[in-house]
């Protein structure tokens, strides 16, 4: 869940860690929906520090319960470096990022609303005080969230496409919007090559 959180804020996706949560907490709840209707023979839950730390093991697994005999050959395209000529390709990156990444308080943050549920899945807490979020707080850190994300996404896309995506969004033209969100797209896909 930390690393969700970090790597929303990350990406622009949210402007801060406790909105940054949101994808984490939907996931596990439509998890806890319907895991109880499947049988043990129809589930396998791994654990993404798992696939990164013990990555052939943790696959063998996987391909055990599909029925597929793993290969090494699997993991060529992978793993293949940063270096490679095609970004495209997953990288794995590694699993506690967070812990250098966020700040004290952003992690306390994390905890806060949603330590009990980040234990019960197997995350240790950090060992930092435990905060209390109070619901002024509560509504300051949507409001920050909404406004970092606006800001994340004029200084990437600059306000006249910023403006002109929103606006025609607004008012339902998608023929107008695709032109808008083909640059964005654009724009996105090259800050994605930058960062390999």
């Amino acid at each position: 869940p930390r690393e969700v959180a970090c790597a929303g804020v990350r990406q622009g996706k949210t402007g801060n860690v406790w909105a940054g949560l949101d994808p984490w907490i939907e996931a596990e709840a439509t998890w806890d929906k319907i895991s109880p209707q499947l049988s043990t023979k129809e589930t396998l839950e791994i654990g993404y520090q798992d696939l990164i730390v013990d990555t052939h093991s943790t696959l063998d697994k996987v391909c055990n319960f599909i029925g597929v005999t793993y290969s090494p050959a699997m993991m060529d395209k992978v793993q293949t470096p940063p270096q490679s000529t095609n970004p495209r390709l997953l990288y794995p990156q590694p699993a506690q990022g967070w812990q250098r990444l966020l700040s004290k308080r952003e992690i306390q943050l994390i905890e806060a609303r949603i330590g009990s549920k980040m234990v019960a899945r197997g995350f240790a807490y950090s060992g930092f005080a435990k905060r209390k979020v109070s619901p002024w707080k509560r509504i300051y850190l949507r409001a920050q969230n909404g406004l970092a994300r606006v800001s994340f996404r004029i200084k990437r896309y600059g306000l006249r496409l910023f403006l002109g995506d929103f606006i025609t969004r607004k008012l339902g033209s998608r023929r107008l919007n695709r032109t808008y969100r083909q640059k964005i797209t654009q724009i996105q896909l090259s800050q994605f090559e930058k960062s390999w």
